[in-house]
């Protein structure tokens, strides 16, 4: 009987219009994907977005088929229509979804490894820097010479009215793919570009010597805070749009190079989220831009706020009037003769 059925609803679709609802053809199209019948289910999935052009369920359900039937060209047409719809989840992908297990598992792509690849500025820059083992001596030098005098300062901390970002402690991934987009302009930060290209200070030995010599600096806990008049909002907002990614306390993902936020300086992370918005920030990650443009600018600093007070591990952060010792009896280098104004690596 199932046959008959769905036999008459392909053929009343293929009159002009569909009695059926986008809801409804993405389930007739299930169905016949069970029933092996994946030309009758690429027709529903279609008609769907006929009506719905963004349908989240049809534009993923189908590029499965596609890839089932190696049509490789035409699931990632489909996959970029989902990644750039206004219903696109904003889910946790910072763990791996059943589905995606499943697909992995069958040597499938995963939705979430697509929506990273999105993500990641083109070229071999991460991957060239971050499989070199690091020298910290070396890093010590070359930080000393082109990141401290009048930028990240000695002990990494960045400026205390926030124009320059604490990066002390921060995920060498994280740093890593930072500079990888200032040097492909993703980031409009001229006075960073320079020392973000390997060959103008070393190579890519050198941005993995120094990634490394920062991460091992102590963090300092006394950070640039905001009003907190909305932290109880803050927490509710950070818990569910920005925990999967950058942890239950902000203390970020290296291995998907999500950045540690606590203790990070707030008026940092307010002007980063609207150069965000103005597009002077580029190669961020899908999922952010959607969370930007559908909270509120209350709800966003607010999750700000919260997080900027989380406080790392005692073990991470610098004692009280801790200052760097490798600066003693150093002389300045060369260095940038202007203070940077809103850059850094984050």
């Amino acid at each position: 009987m199932k046959y008959f059925v769905l036999l008459a609803v392909f053929i009343l679709s293929g009159c002009q219009g569909s009695p059926y609802s986008p809801g409804e053809l993405v389930g007739m199209a299930t169905e016949a994907v069970d029933l092996r019948n994946d030309t009758k289910a690429e027709k529903f999935y279609l008609q769907a977005l006929d009506q719905q052009p963004d349908n989240p369920f049809a534009l993923y359900n189908l590029s499965l088929l596609y890839r089932r039937n190696k049509r490789f060209a035409d699931e990632e047409a489909l996959l970029t229509r989902l990644f750039g719809s206004e219903m696109f989840p904003g889910g946790n992908l910072g763990q791996e979804s059943e589905e995606d297990t499943r697909r992995r598992a069958q040597g499938l792509t995963p939705l979430r490894d697509f929506i990273m690849a999105q993500w990641m500025t083109k070229g071999d820059y991460r991957e060239s820097a971050l499989a070199l083992r690091p020298d910290l001596k070396r890093g010590r030098d070359i930080y000393f010479q082109y990141c401290s005098e009048k930028c990240h300062q000695p002990e990494g901390w960045g400026s205390a009215d926030g124009k320059v970002p604490q990066i002390a402690g921060q995920h060498r991934t994280a740093q890593v793919k930072q500079l990888a987009d200032i040097a492909a302009k993703n980031r409009d930060n001229p006075t960073m570009y320079r020392y973000a290209l390997p060959n103008e200070i070393g190579g890519y030995q050198a941005i993995s010597d120094v990634s490394a010599y920062i991460t091992t600096l102590p963090m300092n806990s006394e950070n640039n805070h905001g009003p907190g008049t909305d932290l109880q909002l803050g927490q509710k907002i950070f818990h569910d749009y920005c925990r999967p990614c950058h942890g239950d306390h902000g203390e970020g993902r290296p291995d998907d190079y999500y950045p540690m936020l606590q203790s990070q300086h707030y008026t940092y992370m307010v002007r980063q989220i609207a150069w965000m918005k103005e597009g002077k920030r580029r190669a961020v990650h899908p999922l952010k831009l959607k969370q930007i443009k559908y909270l509120s600018e209350k709800e966003m600093n607010a999750a700000l706020d919260y997080v900027s007070r989380q406080s790392p591990p005692s073990v991470l952060v610098a004692r009280p009037g801790w200052k760097n010792p490798d600066l003693r009896g150093r002389e300045k280098h060369d260095a940038p003769t202007e203070k940077i104004d809103g850059g850094g690596l984050l």
